[in-house]
């Protein structure tokens, strides 16, 4: 039975009961870091029953550490996205995640989420989708690649619009390097072997020549010839005995055409993939370092959290505080350590196939063979198959072909739609003639496609009268934390991690920065009925409302909070207003319609626009016009 992994039947079964009586076994799954876009995701329906079997068949095959972790769109108390985890099982036991009881919650809305699988030391992912019940398939799937989409291209018009960049970022910024690693660890077995087979047993033609022996051959009147030549007669002495014989014989010849054509192949790839391990190399030691860094701030974290416990009286919120914070580090260091085996799988391998190819160009057949420009007819399946995963890897190169990905890391709805707030908003900022100015810490394409953007990722954006600095996902510690940590911002609320935090410094005459105010924006998921009700407070009305209270703890520090507005941006087919306000909070419906005649419209990015506009202020755009009118594109 089993589930297949690239061609290989592993031994667990995944079986999600849905509804009443219907069975869906997962098929398949992909290594965690290249899971595609299956083309027959296992489709849920909104509100219906739901559960999974997680088992295997035989004794032999069970691993008691294996997990299956399921994704939801549910948040916890530390505003943390919720899993449903289950241990592997020896018997197709149900484990009931949703039975439609008047006290539950059905854990997903709209959109495709993860399922992943830790295996005998291995992780596996797969996808599912859940289908709302007012959208068809075709426009779930169209919603889903604009999203993809639009935020792909703000984040290069970002990246290439900041002329600071060093060469070296410029570079790595193109993204080629990783999906050539992929690419590179998909057809390792293939390259090895077929290398291997043209070391052992070449493509020779048989040409005639000559050879000086003691033994007599086979020989011709050039042999003859030879014995009166001076070469002759110096090797024989002069003598009449035969020494030496000049005997014709057949030689194996490999300095022909397509064993020249595939030296200039392989000695161009063996280029190509120097110049990758290099630039994986430098990301490698990068990761090694941040992973260093996370342990030390964990380490600092529990020390933080021993001495508070030894206190009196100490406030419920430092100790959440600390909680949530050492939640936040082991996530990152998971995150982070995954990213570094990863990277030293590919650093292996790459290195085993450069190795393999400098030994077959130095000490094989070819230091005989010139290079050749030449392509020929390559009949031969071994040259032939070489020849084609060589020019594949050329494709995913930067300015070779176009910049699609050759493997795109399927992101859920939500996640998408979390980062497409978040860039809607840095190039809102763009189009008003801001300019990002600070070198970013991590690739960002690359994090992007990795659907792992970091929390507290930075972006430092200016004109000649205003610096905007935004965060993303930021946690912000109380008043003493931060204090003792450097930062400029404290919140004594136990929601302390908006998705998006703008702040303003005005620029002085003398060079200084003089701060005014935030807004932020908080991306959510959901219909508007269902995070607000005008009978109650509801969980969501009290996070956002929440975030208003943030104090600055820079020079000047007004005594009251800076927040200046809390945005909701909500993701959701609305028939109604854009735009609602509900004391003390602004929602605005910033979400892609699909028109009855296929195409898109984006509703609420204008909206978004101008509050950004309101906020700043008139006098301090330089492209006023550019900011509204290029919203209604």
């Amino acid at each position: 039975m089993g589930t297949l992994c690239n061609a290989k039947e592993l031994p667990f079964n995944i079986i999600i009961t849905h509804g009443y009586t219907q069975e869906k076994k997962v098929l398949k799954v992909y290594p965690s870091d290249a899971h595609i876009n299956t083309e027959q995701p296992i489709e849920l329906k909104e509100g219906l029953k739901t559960g999974i079997q997680f088992f295997v068949e035989h004794n032999e095959d069970m691993d008691e550490s294996s997990t299956i972790e399921i994704q939801t769109s549910l948040y916890n108390d530390e505003d943390t996205q919720k899993s449903i985890i289950y241990r592997l099982t020896e018997d197709s036991t149900t484990n009931w995640i949703y039975q439609n009881k008047s006290d539950e919650t059905f854990p997903w809305r709209m959109g495709t989420y993860l399922l992943r699988v830790y295996y005998k030391g291995n992780s596996y992912t797969t996808s599912f989708f859940v289908k709302p019940l007012y959208l068809n398939d075709e426009q779930v799937h169209t919603i889903h690649r604009y999203l993809e989409e639009k935020v792909e291209g703000i984040v290069y018009d970002l990246i290439y619009s900041n002329k600071s960049l060093t060469k070296y970022q410029d570079e790595v910024l193109s993204n080629w390097y990783y999906d050539y690693a992929r690419y590179m660890m998909d057809h390792r077995e293939s390259i090895n072997y077929f290398l291997l087979s043209l070391e052992k047993d070449p493509i020779s033609h048989l040409r005639g020549d000559y050879e000086e022996s003691r033994k007599q051959e086979k020989v011709n009147r050039k042999s003859i010839q030879w014995e009166h030549t001076n070469r002759g007669l110096s090797k024989n002495l002069g003598g009449n005995n035969k020494v030496f014989f000049y005997n014709r014989i057949k030689k194996e010849d490999y300095n022909h055409k397509i064993n020249q054509w595939m030296k200039t192949i392989l000695s161009k790839w063996n280029g190509d993939i120097h110049v990758v391990i290099d630039v994986i190399s430098k990301d490698y030691d990068t990761v090694k370092k941040k992973i260093a860094l996370l342990k030390e701030k964990y380490k600092n974290l529990e020390y933080r959290s021993e001495y508070i416990n030894t206190q009196k009286e100490v406030a419920r919120t430092e100790k959440v505080d600390l909680k949530v914070q050492k939640i936040i580090v082991e996530k990152e260091l998971k995150k982070y350590n995954e990213t570094y085996l990863q990277q030293e799988k590919w650093l292996e391998h790459l290195r085993a196939i450069h190795s393999r190819i400098v030994h077959l160009l130095n000490n094989s057949f070819f230091s005989e063979v010139d290079r050749g420009n030449i392509k020929p007819l390559l009949t031969d399946n071994r040259y032939y198959q070489l020849n084609i995963i060589y020019e594949k890897s050329k494709l995913i190169q930067k300015d070779q072909g176009d910049k699609e990905r050759y493997i795109k890391i399927y992101k859920p709805f939500w996640q998408i739609y979390e980062y497409y707030c978040l860039f809607i908003v840095l190039d809102g900022l763009r189009k008003g003639g801001f300019k990002l100015t600070n070198n970013l810490e991590t690739n960002l394409i690359e994090s992007y496609h990795q659907n792992m953007v970091p929390s507290g990722s930075f972006f430092s954006l200016e004109n000649s009268k205003v610096i905007i600095h935004c965060w993303y996902d930021k946690y912000h510690s109380d008043k003493f934390s931060a204090e003792k940590e450097g930062e400029l911002f404290f919140t004594p609320q136990e929601k302390k991690r908006p998705d998006i935090k703008l702040d303003l410094y005005k620029k002085q005459a003398d060079g200084s920065l003089l701060f005014e105010s935030c807004i932020i924006f908080d991306a959510k998921f959901r219909k508007f009925s269902n995070m607000h009700s005008d009978d109650y407070a509801t969980s969501t009305y009290q996070q956002l409302t929440n975030y208003n209270m943030f104090f600055y703890l820079g020079e000047n520090r007004p005594t009251r909070p800076v927040v200046e507005k809390v945005i909701c941006l909500y993701g959701s087919e609305s028939k109604g207003d854009i735009k609602k306000e509900v004391f003390p909070l602004t929602y605005i419906n910033l979400f892609p319609n699909v028109l009855d005649n296929g195409e898109v419209e984006t509703r609420g990015e204008k909206e978004v626009l101008e509050e950004i506009y309101s906020w700043i202020g008139a006098s301090n755009i330089e492209e006023e016009s550019s900011l509204i009118n290029k919203s209604d594109v």
